[in-house]
């Protein structure tokens, strides 16, 4: 198998991977963050997952506006994102069992 190919898979999984990690619980911006290997595809995989209805991103608890995500997920200060946690919602669970 080629390397191109082996990157490929793990981009596709990396998206399932986040999903079952937010199993346990919701958990912070910045930890998801550091599980992809670019802050492009970060931003690309949250927007879409937030898109499909994945997953839920929460300011102190609150969901933070579709209109807002762009801006937020853009961010790149870890000071920022202490109250910024995404959740898995029930369509990501059945994704990921």
């Amino acid at each position: 198998m080629s390397d191109k190919t082996d990157r490929k898979r793990w981009r596709q999984s990396i998206e399932l991977e986040t999903l079952d990690q937010l199993l346990g619980g919701p958990l912070p911006l910045a930890t998801i963050r550091s599980l992809y290997d670019s802050h492009d595809h970060f931003v690309r995989a949250i927007t879409a997952m937030l898109h499909t209805g994945q997953v839920r991103l929460l300011a102190s608890g609150i969901d933070v506006a579709n209109y807002r995500w762009p801006s937020v997920l853009g961010n790149t200060d870890d000071q920022s994102e202490e109250q910024l946690y995404l959740e898995v919602t029930e369509a990501g669970a059945r994704r990921v069992c």
